[in-house]
């Protein structure tokens, strides 16, 4: 929306308006009174409703004691400042006797520690602290209180009437339809819905601080899974598969071995006619999988590049990941041609299927034409100090660069970001795609996603939830990963926190208490996820990825946390090691297809493929000769693949995350039909349901599920998943 059509705005109270017709700015100011309260902007005789949430961001002093001035420098380095200790300075204060220092941070836990002169340590001062995924602990800062705000509840009469129902006793009730305030209601804990909706879309729900989502289809409110088409992002079940290790249909494309380069980072010869067989093979549709994500396939250099040269090995690697980019448009050859692409994204979606494509915009090959012609369209390799300004992922993370020949595109210049966008609506303009996924979104600045999404929006015409699906990569906070996330930004991120919260949780050994503090750790970061990302949000739930060991080589301890685990991978054939590995992978997979987001499956985590880290995590792909907790893995996912297919709370219902001491509970409700799912790492001989799921009538949908009267246990490594009707 150009600001400058603007006729008039109305707002809430506790903000104000800055509009100024000479820029492209439209600057709303200030805090609102209400959890949630409406911006209305007239263009012409059009209105457009907008919901605006408050912030729960706070000014808080963090404050270490040294009441003797022991120390001569403290820093603290956390999830907010990158984690970096030179962004993180605290002055001492001689009343207080304290380091301290004010920050604005949002309610919640923040993991930190401290470098005290120079030594980076746990703070000594606090006894919370947690694992930190990497076989150590870090110190935990509770930060305001956030506690839940309970749980909206949703029914349909027999009239066809929504109604709904809130814990808060004085209700202030906004609906939104289509970028419409179709009924406010206020001071009421029940409210109905009694407007008329037509066409398809999403009804917001707002109570406080709670939402409800549901989807409208021509009118009426959905209430049948069939309903669902690959369209509704919500509904997506994603698989990203890295191309060249996925399938080899066209042997004839596969390049010449490289010289100086071992037989694991050369070319395996996988490509898209590969894709297209296994497609028509059935064997997605028998995992229920409706998305693929495709790693990219424009084209790379031929030869050999990059360097590991650590414990006894040393290789050159092959571009057979496509992520060195030498041209922006076009199909590599080796992975096939334009035509074939072109086949591909039509077979998927006569098989009810979208297509993502992974982009590359943060950097190019130093043989692309785009840096041969301007060479100074980059960011500087070298740093003031003369050192090398490359893989300083959080120091200098929007000019770093990735590696001496892979130069950073420099989109703080808007005729860069101009370029780039271009040939990013290349593939638009050429072919029939449903999203993009991008690589390294935190490296490059919002100036970009905010050009790219308007030309989406603008040439591809779609929107709401019919739109381009764009969903980015970005390890650091919630904070920076919500960041890039908005309606003119990008759609969703990967939740890398929410996984390796999940990670430790269902892979690691542990006792009885410390797998509390796990299940504590997972319903936290989930909590914490639908604070930032919002209830019904569209972040991908991954079973693991490119740059990660994988799930089943942690889990059965084949491959160490803290260990070299790139090293491992080179050095020591990493095969399965017991069943317990698969089981726990089953439950991983479980939950991320029962919360919120789109469930993502790393290609193999489906039959649990083993490995360190890469290139050992980016075997090729096994599709025959499974032993039986391979056959059976894959049997569970496409369970979960049917689960979530057929139940709409699992796509739109309200979220509840509940850790026992042995056992951990997720609930999602949708207009009275309710799904519960258990998971116990370490068996749990008796689970308690919360008081109002207790008299429900429950029936079986999937997992390890045992009965006995009207007890519910869980073996080992076990989860089930439940359904009932509220009466």
């Amino acid at each position: 929306m150009d600001p400058r059509l603007v006729d008039s705005v109305s707002i809430s109270a506790g903000l104000f308006v800055q509009h100024d017709t000479s820029s492209h700015i439209l600057l709303i100011i200030g805090k609102p009174s209400e959890a949630v309260s409406v911006l209305s902007i007239w263009i012409g005789e059009e209105k457009l409703d907008l919901p605006l949430k408050r912030s729960f961001a706070q000014r808080i002093f963090f404050q270490f004691s040294d009441s003797s001035h022991e120390y001569d420098e403290v820093k603290i380095a956390a999830g907010f400042n990158g984690w970096t200790a030179s962004r993180g300075d605290l002055s001492y204060n001689e009343n207080s006797r304290n380091w301290e220092r004010e920050f604005v941070l949002n309610t919640g836990e923040e993991a930190y520690r401290l470098h005290i002169d120079g030594i980076e340590q746990l703070d000594p001062n606090n006894a919370l602290k947690k694992e930190n995924g990497l076989g150590g602990f870090n110190s935990v800062w509770i930060i305001g209180n956030a506690e839940e705000a309970g749980q909206l509840s949703s029914s349909l009469s027999d009239q066809g009437l929504l109604q709904f129902e809130s814990p808060n006793k004085t209700g202030h009730w906004l609906y939104f339809y289509q970028n419409k305030l179709v009924q406010e209601d206020f001071s009421t804990e029940r409210s109905s819905l009694t407007a008329k909706l037509k066409g398809s879309g999403l009804l917001h729900v707002y109570e406080g601080e709670r939402e409800l989502v549901i989807p409208i289809k021509e009118g009426r409110v959905m209430q049948d899974a069939k309903q669902l088409a690959r369209q509704d992002r919500h509904a997506m079940i994603l698989y990203f598969m890295m191309l060249d290790r996925f399938k080899n249909g066209d042997p004839s494309n596969d390049p010449e071995p490289l010289d100086s380069v071992l037989p694991i980072a050369q070319y395996l010869g996988g490509d898209l006619l590969g894709l297209q067989q296994v497609i028509k093979s059935g064997y997605f549709d028998s995992l229920h999988v409706n998305t693929f994500w495709i790693s990219p396939i424009s084209p790379n250099p031929i030869d050999a590049w990059g360097l590991w040269d650590k414990g006894g090995v040393r290789t050159r690697f092959s571009a057979y990941h496509g992520y060195w980019p030498t041209a922006f448009a076009g199909v590599d050859s080796r992975f096939g041609s334009e035509k074939e692409l072109t086949n591909l994204i039509q077979l998927a979606h006569a098989n009810e299927a979208n297509v993502l494509l992974d982009y590359v915009a943060h950097h190019v090959h130093i043989q692309h034409p785009l840096y041969k012609k301007h060479p100074n369209w980059v960011t500087q390799l070298h740093l003031p100090d003369g050192t090398l300004n490359t893989e300083r992922w959080d120091e200098y993370r929007l000019t770093t660069w990735f590696d001496v020949f892979l130069p950073t595109l420099d989109m703080a210049r808007t005729e860069v970001c101009e370029a780039v966008t271009d040939s990013a609506m290349y593939w638009f303009r050429s072919f029939d795609l449903d999203g993009l996924r991008h690589d390294a979104t935190k490296h490059v600045p919002n100036e970009y996603w905010r050009m790219l999404t308007r030309k989406l929006r603008t040439e591809c015409g779609k929107t709401g939830d019919q739109s381009i699906y764009q969903i980015g990569e970005t390890y650091g906070s919630a904070d920076l990963i919500s960041s890039y996330l908005g309606s003119g930004l990008l759609d969703g991120q990967f939740d890398f926190n929410l996984y390796d919260a999940v990670l430790a949780c269902f892979a690691i050994d542990s006792d009885s208490t410390t797998q509390s503090r796990y299940y504590q750790n997972v319903a936290s970061t989930l909590k914490q996820s639908l604070r930032y990302y919002g209830p019904h949000h569209l972040m991908g739930n991954i079973s693991g990825n490119q740059d990660k060991p994988r799930f089943v080589s942690l889990a059965d301890g084949s491959v160490k946390q803290g260990e070299d685990t790139k090293l491992a991978g080179y050095t020591r054939d990493i095969q399965h090691q017991g069943e317990g590995a698969f089981q726990r992978l089953a439950m991983m997979h479980a939950f991320n297809y029962m919360i919120p987001g789109v469930p993502i499956i790393y290609y193999g985590d489906e039959i649990g493929m083993p490995g360190a880290n890469d290139p050992d995590n980016r075997r090729m792909m096994r599709f025959d000769s499974l032993n039986g907790p391979e056959a059976l893995l894959r049997s569970q996912v496409a369970e979960l693949g049917k689960i979530r297919e057929e139940n709409l709370a699992l796509v739109y219902g309200s979220t509840r995350v509940i850790p026992h001491a042995n056992y951990m509970l997720v609930v999602r409700e949708y207009l009275g039909e309710v799904v519960l799912a258990i998971y116990s790492k370490n068996g749990a001989n008796s689970i308690e349901l919360p008081v109002d799921l207790k008299k429900l009538f429950w029936s079986y949908l999937g997992g390890n599920y045992d009965k006995k009267g009207v007890v519910i246990t869980l073996g080992p490594n076990g989860y089930m998943i439940l359904k009932a009707k509220k009466p």
